[in-house]
């Protein structure tokens, strides 16, 4: 298991982590294109835990907390 944690500078609202940037660290746990679903607000200045799936999805915990989850997908095409 590893870990990402969102810095204070990188606030969307005031208390929780900007949601591009905080998608773009868990998405990177994935190898290729990801698409990430934040389900809370995410934590400022605290490990999350990333959890790699059987089945390809990354999912990142606070605690108990369910904060976001990775799905590998297709690259968006202009």
């Amino acid at each position: 298991m590893s870990t990402v944690t969102i810095p204070s500078r990188f606030n969307g609202p005031p208390a929780s982590g900007n949601g591009g940037y905080s998608c773009g660290l868990v998405a990177a746990a994935l190898e290729g294109p990801a698409a990430v679903s934040l389900r809370r607000p995410v934590p400022l200045d605290q490990a999350l835990e990333l959890l790699h799936e059987d089945d390809g999805k990354v999912c990142a915990f606070a605690g108990d907390d369910l904060i976001a989850e990775a799905v590998p997908a297709s690259p968006l095409l202009a």
